[in-house]
């Protein structure tokens, strides 16, 4: 199989210099990135959009949050679980769940599936607490800054699609 040669072409901040070794039947490239960094990466992770820098955007965003380390060690943790939750739900379609999340249009915003980071700087500043559950305004709406907030379980049977609210005209 022959691969379309890119060189030359930009994806994202990344410059295609020429063709890497294969990795297996894997295509693989040399990129320049524009801090001055060469990488080696995926044909398909450049194509796709899933590649657009030599990874310093990603060590950036980590630093202005004022998290030191590359791994935030929170993977056990109860607001990681909601992420996690939120994500297998929204794009996983062998999730048990995914029907009536994801089957419906429903998905995680980009900044939340691609940071744990990010999502926990909004969780924290927007009312997480260990009791609290994450909420979506709209049950119709995707998860992201604009359309949740945290209640207590509680109260989170209300803002279902099967609930039906009956009032007394009298």
């Amino acid at each position: 199989m022959t691969a379309k040669d890119i060189t030359g072409q930009r994806f994202g901040q990344l410059t295609v210099i020429d063709r890497a070794p294969n990795r297996g039947n894997v295509v693989m490239w040399r990129c320049l990135c524009d801090c001055g960094k060469l990488t080696v990466t995926r044909g398909t992770g450049l194509r796709y959009g899933h590649v657009v820098s030599c990874g310093h955007i990603q060590r950036d965003k980590v630093r202005l949050l004022g998290f030191s380390n590359k791994r935030h060690g929170e993977t056990k943790t109860r607001l990681y679980n909601i992420l996690n939750g939120m994500k297998g739900r929204c794009h996983n379609p062998k999730h048990t769940e995914y029907r009536n999340y994801g089957g419906r249009g429903i998905k995680v915003c980009d900044a939340w599936r691609e940071s744990y980071l990010v999502f926990k700087l909004w969780a924290l500043s927007n009312g997480y607490g260990d009791k609290l559950t994450i909420e979506r305004l709209d049950v119709n709406g995707d998860y992201e800054p604009s359309n949740c907030c945290f209640i207590p379980k509680s109260e989170q049977w209300k803002n279902t699609r099967k609930h039906l609210y009956v009032t007394n005209p009298n």
